[in-house]
């Protein structure tokens, strides 16, 4: 959706959407959930932690202000790629958030403001997969099942201040990727 926008000409190109896959997906999103969700499996046993104060800021901690005050039944009305694009910013945004807190090094200098950092990285996948499951329904729903969030949990109903956030204590599955990078066959040949 972000890079012909709907209703709209654009250039399709093979290489282009390849690119936007790796770039979107793989890189920002994929490897956003699974290096903050493979430290709470790894240095916290697969345990949502308790978040203490959070310096985020209130448009990444609700990526649901980000995308549009409108009910949920038309949020997606006519493919609207200003969502998608409001989506992204709030992944961008997470891991700049994510990168700079570094809860790699805060492990061992600040264990509570590590567990903080990894708590909203965690809240924030959440909101970004229930928003993004109207264009990427399979997606998104592993994303939610690494999560542990039930079905009840996935609707746009449980987005917001404190609507449905994921529960300190809940224990996750193992952490495992759900976007990998797409390499044409010609190129995983050459490189196996």
């Amino acid at each position: 959706m972000r890079e012909v926008p709907f209703g709209q000409d654009g250039n399709y190109s093979h290489e282009a959407i390849i690119n936007r896959i790796n770039a979107d997906l793989a890189n920002d999103l994929g490897n956003l959930a699974q290096r903050s969700l493979s430290m709470i499996g790894k240095n916290l046993e697969g345990i949502v932690p308790q978040p203490g104060a959070s310096s985020l800021p209130t448009r990444t901690s609700s990526p649901r202000r980000r995308v549009a005050a409108r009910p949920a039944a038309t949020r997606w009305k006519a493919a609207d790629p200003s969502r998608a694009e409001a989506i992204w910013g709030v992944v961008a945004e997470a891991n700049r958030y994510f990168a700079n807190q570094a809860p790699w090094q805060l492990r061992k200098t600040d264990p509570e403001r590590a567990a903080t950092v990894l708590y909203v990285t965690a809240e924030v996948i959440r909101q970004i997969a229930i928003l993004s499951q109207p264009v990427m329904p399979g997606s998104a729903g592993k994303l939610l099942d690494l999560l542990a969030i039930p079905e009840s949990g996935r609707s746009f109903a449980s987005l917001g201040a404190h609507a449905g956030r994921l529960a300190p204590g809940s224990t996750l599955p193992t952490p495992a990727g759900v976007f990998p990078r797409y390499v044409e066959a010609e190129e995983a040949e050459k490189s196996a």
